[in-house]
């Protein structure tokens, strides 16, 4: 027995494993990063580790210490699922001299399979190399993110009994969590989710230590102190919750717990009975649960007749069909089947699952299902109605009551209720109440035709107050202040002024005005879209299509057209000019812009920081960066605008943001609690630099992939910088 412990410690420092004390179970043994120094060409080698390889390069400085001590946890962390070596730069020139190492501490990273070696961009810090692990492997996240309203429904499942709590300081799930895509015949091993010893017994939910900006109250009902914390349980039964004791939190670990847990609730919960659900009452008829139906993978659409026409609809048909929406994809593209469509199925490259393409006669694509309406849901509706009216006449019959209790009714006739114009009160007139009924089922009994003809979609109220213009046709776009700047209003706009909006188009291009515009006459040689609703930051005039203004803020239409031929009369300007104040794309933020523009929660600001004005070459440079990222930020939800700041006036604000260099970026959180995060600065001649286009992108990347590492501005200190400008700006 001595010598089988011998030969395991030995095995183990030769694996390169430290001896670390644990209060439970002693001196143990974990995984750390190897030093490989002169072995990097072999240690770098593919085949040699089954996951991809980080190695960090490092010199004796000042913040060695810091970084290999990040370095170490990340190599903990992710232990059987990468492989991470250090070379000490001191001690090995010519290796750090031959890839191409100019500047410590720096990590290469290289991927698996024949995908090219690069440079590491991102924090030195355990999330930030466990991120970048991440994305190297691609993961699917089989965990389930939970909140109070779905941590009931988590732990009553019953398709896997053994419910596993991860309470983490991360807003994301961490990576020996997940389950990473593997390339078929891959031996890759699967993480704690999808470990083929666990899975088919656990599921996995995670529970992030903040939720919008404040503790999770989550924490305190479980009696969480400290995170990282793991906890598992049979199900509801809190009887039989155990707590990961151990501070080795990390995938061999956790998975052998895991296993001595499996083990003794085999036989279940003795609190935890199955139960046997009562057969639900038939109510009213037999009329299916969904008016929509979804077809198979790869089909091209649905029938013309049966097509779901909106956004809105599609969220409505794929929420009453019991899936997902978000992340969604709205656009126009000819390679997806047109109108609404699903992913069922997810992955780390296409996360999206709800598609609404406004293309008309798209393409099937075998990881999207079309959405439709189901044929004769119509006449299903008119049969309930029908039969909800029979119930309520037989149930009143003879009675002497002029008033229902809403409530009192089953659940089904009373969703039927909701769809009718009824007021809000909990007990409506039984004739009122007949009387709508009978007109809902007059309305769809009528044959299809009919009710396509006279069910012509009317503007809503805040539309019909709004006056609208319809500019020439050929024109580039709206005055600025009479943009419309959303797809609702240009469709309710179109509809008041009695035009049609559908079929509609609705992308990003720059070959067409900018914002909302209208086709009156489509045809097949030129597009059979009426409507187009363009968020492209550049537009140019089409023949085709007439821009629609806001009329209470439009110049006339003389004046208008008069300005377009001016301006194109005018000579352009030379690159590197201040830009043009009378039209900014980009606009500047000072103190009679900040509080109308920064006031807004849950809105993101990059911007840019100067010293003087804004240049062409800046605001087009700043449009290309809107543009690359435009479609990310609409899939995600993330609002963000771009804009610009002069730190040669603004100078207390430079001393607030205290930015390396000019120019300079920053996302800004807006709000009553702003935060702010810079933009990384290189250094020519141990001197910080301006930022440039690559340096911005890297910024925004951070922000979305939650790298960032924002830092809080004192409102009042904010509000109390900006300088005081005279009536000429």
């Amino acid at each position: 027995m001595a010598l089988r412990y011998l030969a395991l410690f030995l095995l183990l420092r030769l694996l390169g494993a430290e001896e670390r004390w644990d209060p439970l179970y002693g001196w143990i043994y974990v995984p750390h990063a190897r030093n490989v120094g002169k072995e990097l060409d072999s240690f770098i080698e593919p085949g040699n580790c089954k996951g991809p390889v980080l190695v960090l390069f490092v010199k004796n400085d000042a913040i060695r210490a810091a970084v290999l001590r990040s370095f170490e946890d990340a190599a903990q962390e992710i232990a059987g699922l990468a492989c991470l070596g250090i070379v000490h730069c001191d001690d090995q020139p010519a290796v750090c001299a031959k890839q191409n190492v100019r500047k410590t501490p720096s990590v290469m990273l290289y991927p698996t399979g024949n995908r090219a070696a690069r440079l590491y961009r991102g924090r030195l810090s355990e999330e930030g190399f466990t991120a970048a692990v991440a994305q190297m492997i691609g993961f699917n996240d089989r965990t389930v993110h939970l909140t109070h309203r779905s941590l009931s429904e988590f732990l009553t499942g019953r398709t896997r009994p053994i419910k596993v709590l991860l309470f983490s300081r991360r807003p994301r799930t961490p990576v020996i969590f997940k389950d990473p895509k593997e390339p078929r015949g891959s031996t890759f091993p699967k993480a704690l989710s999808s470990d083929a010893e666990l899975w088919p017994h656990m599921e996995f939910g995670f529970i992030p230590e903040e939720v919008d900006n404040a503790r999770n109250p989550l924490l305190d009902a479980y009696n969480i102190e400290t995170v990282p914390q793991v906890t598992v349980q049979y199900g509801p039964d809190l009887s039989t919750k155990q707590t990961y004791a151990s501070t080795d939190i990390t995938y061999p670990a956790l998975k052998e717990w895991l296993l001595a847990r499996r083990a003794e609730f085999w036989l279940g919960s003795p609190l935890w009975q199955e139960t046997t659900p009562e057969e639900p009452e038939a109510l009213l008829d037999d009329t299916p649960d969904s008016n929509y139906e979804v077809l198979a993978p790869g089909t091209k659409g649905c029938p013309t007749d049966l097509e779901i026409k909106s956004v809105s609809e599609c969220q409505t048909a794929l929420k009453e069909l019991g899936m997902d929406v978000d992340p969604r994809w709205v656009s126009n593209y000819p390679e997806l089947p047109s109108k609404c469509s699903v992913r069922e199925s997810p992955s780390a490259e296409h996360p999206e699952r709800m598609h609404f393409n406004s293309f008309v006669g798209g393409a099937g694509r075998q990881d999207l299902s079309p959405v439709c309406k189901r044929p004769g849901a119509a006449t299903s509706a008119s049969s309930a109605a029908a039969s909800a009216a029979s119930t309520l006449s037989a149930a009143m019959r003879g009675a002497e009551v002029q008033e229902i209790d809403i409530s009192s009714l089953p659940q089904q006739l009373q969703n039927m209720l909701q769809n009718l114009d009824l007021n809000s009160a909990a007990e409506i007139d039984l004739d009122d109440l007949m009387r709508k009924l009978a007109g809902n089922l007059a309305t769809k009994s009528k044959p299809r035709a009919e009710v396509k003809v006279n069910a012509e979609p009317k503007a809503t109220s805040t539309a019909a107050k709004q006056q609208y213009v319809k500019l020439p046709v050929g024109a580039n776009g709206c005055p600025m202040g009479s943009e419309i700047l959303t797809f609702d209003e240009c469709r309710q706009a179109i509809l008041s002024l009695g035009l049609k909006p559908d079929p509609y188009w609705t992308s990003s291009y720059e070959g067409l005005p900018r914002h909302c515009s209208l086709r009156e006459r489509p045809g097949e040689g030129i597009g059979l879209e009426r409507m187009h609703f363009n968020t492209a930051n550049r537009g140019s005039g089409r023949d085709d299509l007439a821009p629609i203004c806001r009329k209470g803020q439009t110049p006339s239409i003389e004046a208008t057209s008069s300005k377009s031929k001016s301006q194109q009369r005018q000579p352009e300007k030379k690159k590197g000019s201040v830009a043009s104040e009378t039209s900014p794309v980009i606009q500047e933020l000072n103190i009679m812009s900040q509080q109308r523009l920064l006031n807004r929660d849950k809105f993101y600001y990059l911007v840019y920081m100067t010293k003087g004005g804004l240049t062409n070459a800046d605001e087009s440079m700043l449009l290309d960066v809107k543009d690359h990222f435009q479609q990310r930020l609409d899939e995600r939800g993330v609002l963000m605008d771009f804009l610009w700041l002069d730190l040669s006036i603004e100078r207390q604000l430079k001393i607030l943001l205290d930015p390396p260099a000019l120019p300079s970026a920053m996302v800004l959180r807006g709000g009553g609690q702003p935060k702010f995060v810079l933009a990384h600065h290189r250094e020519e001649d141990e001197e910080a630099v301006g930022v440039k286009e690559e340096d911005i992108i890297l910024l925004v990347n951070k922000v979305l992939g939650d790298e960032a590492r924002f830092q809080r501005l004192n409102a009042k200190k904010l509000e109390m910088a900006w300088t005081k400008r005279g009536p000429g700006g």
